[in-house]
């Protein structure tokens, strides 16, 4: 996602044309991307699950101590939590300390993008995280899409955003494959 983002970023910068999105729905990392956008459009039904991260490690010592496993691993060094799925019943407070770093990073990172992107505040978007699952009504409400539209209502108002005569084409990429 850093990187297809970065490429838009790239592509926007180099080329100086705008980049629009339509979206039906969207996650965390499909936002995170979209983000880039001059302008995100999206389905009149669609939802922004934007949720924030979370980790669920998985445990399996117990169920090899039914079976009569042992699990023998070699540990090196105390931030070595690799195994510990294996090794272990529960979360180490050193791995709990490594997940929430990590947690933390992505959250920064993504909460930074979009107020970046989107031209508000740090706070706002983490307050909006803190909320989660938003209709497009909801979305649209606290700015972060730009227009609500079906399909080809969206790429109508591309067209006209950008000044297309008839005539002339926009380039629309689409992922059906029966779309030419």
């Amino acid at each position: 996602a850093d990187e297809l983002r970065s490429a838009l970023v790239d592509f926007r910068e180099r080329s100086g044309k705008p980049i629009i999105c339509y979206t039906m729905n969207a996650d965390m990392r499909e936002y995170y991307i979209a983000s880039v956008a001059d302008s995100i459009f999206m389905e009149p039904m669609g939802h922004l699950s934007i949720t924030g991260y979370a980790a669920t490690p998985m445990y399996f010592r117990r169920m090899l101590d039914k079976i009569g496993v042992q699990a023998q691993f070699a540990r090196v060094g105390r931030y070595k939590a690799a195994t510990e799925m294996w090794t272990d019943s529960t979360l180490s407070d050193t791995y709990r300390r490594q997940l929430e770093a990590l947690l933390g990073d992505w959250h920064d990172r993504f909460v930074g993008a979009i107020a970046q992107s989107r031209n508000v505040s740090a706070d706002s978007i983490s307050g909006l995280i803190d909320r989660g699952i938003y209709t497009a009504n909801d979305a649209m409400e606290h700015g972060l899409i730009d227009g609500i539209h079906h399909e080809d209502e969206a790429f109508d108002a591309v067209a006209q955003m950008i000044g297309e005569e008839n005539g002339s084409k926009v380039f629309l990429a689409k992922r059906r494959p029966y779309d030419e």
